[in-house]
């Protein structure tokens, strides 16, 4: 899970789901620390992605104050890197690759578990795959991959030879 600052002081919190399920959840805390009634219903919102093992592991705000989540989903073979947007009220922002959801499939268990919001809009995912690679993504504002970066919007980095669980927990820009 993951906990960031909105501009108004509010809190946002992600987590998982402690069943493996497709579903994971956001809260939305006021300053004061209650829940925030005018997000999702009664400050919460739960999202299911996938078939199994959904997982927040990232949040960040845009400087529009809408709501990015990265992590990971399954779907059924294995798991993918998922980026959520969610608009201000807590819904799916429909404007983010169609439904509010990018589902990024390199066929491993690729998961995300660290974002940054460029000044541009971009959106930089870092995590992993289950070879050992280190995994860091770049997409449009829009959701989709951005081929600017690496040619694909995919840079993998090797630091072991051979099946070993790796990957980047967090990024930050210079």
């Amino acid at each position: 899970g993951d906990i960031a600052v909105q501009a108004d002081g509010k809190l946002v919190a992600v987590g998982s789901s402690a069943d493996n399920s497709a579903t994971f959840l956001i809260t939305r805390y006021l300053a004061n620390g209650l829940l925030d009634s005018t997000f999702g219903d009664d400050g919460k919102v739960t999202t299911t992605v996938g078939t199994d093992n959904a997982s927040a592991a990232a949040v960040s705000i845009q400087a529009d104050g809408k709501i990015i989540v990265s992590g990971s989903a399954g779907n059924g073979i294995n798991t993918d890197v998922l980026l959520v947007r969610y608009a201000t009220d807590g819904s799916l922002d429909l404007s983010f690759d169609g439904d509010g959801i990018v589902l990024t499939d390199l066929g491993f268990r690729e998961f995300g578990s660290g974002l940054v919001i460029q000044s541009d809009g971009r959106i930089v995912v870092v995590g992993g795959i289950d070879d050992g690679n280190f995994l860091v993504l770049r997409y449009e504002a829009t959701g989709v991959l951005d081929v600017s970066f690496d040619n694909d919007g995919i840079a993998t980095v090797s630091f072991y030879d051979g099946p070993i669980s790796g990957g980047a927990d967090d990024v930050v820009l210079q």
